[in-house]
């Protein structure tokens, strides 16, 4: 079964502000996911650098989903507004929308276990609607970057009317 998330959890229902998430983006598929944290690497030298910086909680944005199952993939934190993002960075807005919210506490190398979970367990059975925006993972201060352990959040939007 999965390490940190199984189909029989519940997760919590929260709403959310938009919010911008600035930082670098690269596409992947389902075979070059497993680089992702490399571009991990290369932005965590600019976590707390960049101009109007909101908190200190990481973001790892999905977005712009391909038929092909590719997609966008952001590493970045939270920025007041786009205008002041630097050169070299990009900036993604997630809309307003109701997230179902799952908690992964494993080890970071084991969160594509719990995003198969979510989607292939608790969605199909969920009475919820996945939205198309874009969804993303949380790392707040008890994710330790340093042993890759500690609290991820994945936030997944759900369409309006889902059941909860």
């Amino acid at each position: 079964m999965y390490a940190t998330t199984k189909a029989h959890e519940t997760p919590r229902f929260a709403d959310q502000a938009p919010i911008i998430v600035a930082g670098l983006v690269e596409r992947y598929n389902r075979k070059t996911k497993g680089k992702i944290p490399q571009l991990w690497q290369r932005f965590a030298t600019c976590i707390g650098t960049i101009p109007g910086q909101v908190g200190s909680n990481a973001y790892g944005v999905c977005y712009n989903y391909g038929p092909d199952g590719s997609f966008d993939y952001l590493c970045g934190v939270q920025v007041a507004g786009s205008r002041s993002v630097p050169d070299g960075l990009t900036a993604v807005e997630v809309p307003r929308k109701t997230f179902a919210v799952f908690s992964h506490t494993g080890h970071v190398s084991e969160l594509s276990a719990t995003w198969q979970a979510i989607f292939a367990d608790w969605l199909p059975t969920s009475g919820c609607t996945l939205d198309k925006e874009p969804n993303f993972e949380r790392y707040t201060e008890a994710f330790d970057p340093q042993t890759g352990t500690g609290l991820v959040e994945i936030w997944i939007p759900l369409k309006a009317g889902s059941a909860r």
